[in-house]
């Protein structure tokens, strides 16, 4: 990548990694949280730190641990979210994290430590795009010469993440004049979406994505149960626009159960597994024979027809192989549940049966 584009590093973006510990609220000189018991990387010793996976956090760690000079247990999270989480829940000492990520977190936790080498972020513009390179420093310049850095730090995060990263005290010359874009007048940036703290932000509701997703889970006949997340931190108006969304964009799974929950608070979890034990047992249910056809008599009693179809058991290896079973089942049976078209011509043929008489003799 380096050899296609060109990356400019400001000495003002600065990405600081920092220890994080639960700090549950108490600062006095008697606390004795992991906040208070460590104040530096030495301090990890025998102690359990969190770190989103495949991130220069996660490297540093290998690298302490590479040293030997410190024993203590790393546990690798995809999230950053669920590095707190399990932060919250007791199940770890420390995270290791980018400090504008770790502001995003000081309700629940205590920046311990700072590194003080920072970690240098850039802005990745065309090889050779001498013009666009001066205009971007230059307005990185002026927003810290003007406070628009200092404001946007603390409109975002809990204090002033930028401070002592860089001074200018002359202000810059920005010319606007040598600046072409793709679109005139707009510069468009390229980023990561999902990068936390942002990454559960989003505000689209039910997408075409989630109901193309849904449909596949219909489609493969899957056990479903739909968990609303942040259930708790949406207002009344907002949960009842997504229970009208949920029934307008996904009416084709109102057989599904729809539970509420808040993964972070842990709300609803228990209600959750249950009901993901439910659907997995009414998916796997077997039905002897006397059961299925009390079954079927149930449908027609309630204005639906059947349609069994025992040829099934003839292409068995076939259904087999497509659907996982055991070598030692086999689908004899599939029915057909729905409301029956009676002016359908394919309704009304029937076939010839042998008389009972025939084939049973009575006893």
């Amino acid at each position: 990548m380096m050899k296609k584009a060109l990356c400019i590093l400001f000495a003002a973006l600065f990405a600081t990694l920092a220890l994080t510990a639960c700090d549950n609220g108490v600062e006095t000189k008697e606390t004795t949280t992991a906040a208070a018991a460590i104040a530096s990387p030495q301090d990890l010793a025998g102690k359990k730190v969190a770190v989103q996976t495949a991130t220069t956090a996660d490297e540093y760690l290998n690298d302490l641990l590479d040293k030997g000079e410190i024993n203590f247990e790393v546990l690798r999270y995809e999230k950053i979210t669920q590095c707190y989480d399990e932060l919250k829940l007791g199940r770890v000492d420390a995270i290791l994290v980018d400090e504008v990520v770790a502001a995003n977190y000081t309700d629940v936790s205590k920046i311990v430590w700072k590194n003080t080498e920072g970690e240098p972020m850039g802005i990745c513009l065309q090889k050779g795009n001498d013009d666009l390179t001066a205009i971007v420093e230059a307005m990185v310049d002026t927003c810290y010469f003007d406070g628009t850095m200092t404001a946007l730090a603390n409109k975002y995060f809990p204090y002033d993440v930028t401070e002592g990263v860089r001074t200018v005290t002359e202000k810059p010359v920005l010319d606007l004049t040598k600046l072409k874009t793709i679109t005139p007048g707009k510069l468009t940036v390229g980023m990561e979406i999902g990068y936390p703290p942002m990454e559960y932000l989003a505000e689209d509701g039910v997408t075409e994505q989630d109901a193309h997703l849904a449909g596949h889970i219909l489609e493969a006949g899957r056990a479903l149960v739909v968990a609303i997340n942040k259930w708790d931190a949406a207002s009344t108006e907002q949960r009842e626009e997504v229970k009208r969304e949920i029934g307008r964009k996904l009416a084709f799974l109102d057989f599904a159960t729809r539970l509420p929950i808040s993964a972070r608070e842990g709300r609803g979890l228990p209600a959750l597994i249950a009901a993901v034990d439910a659907a997995y047992a009414a998916a796997m249910v077997k039905l002897p024979t006397p059961r299925l056809t009390r079954a079927l008599q149930l449908a027609v009693e309630r204005g639906l027809a059947t349609c069994p179809q025992e040829y099934w058991s003839l292409r068995h290896s076939a259904i087999q192989s497509f659907v996982g079973a055991p070598e030692q089942e086999m689908l004899f049976c599939g029915v057909c549940v729905g409301y029956a078209d009676p002016t359908a011509r394919v309704n009304e043929m029937r076939s010839t049966r042998m008389p009972l008489e025939e084939w049973a003799r009575w006893v």
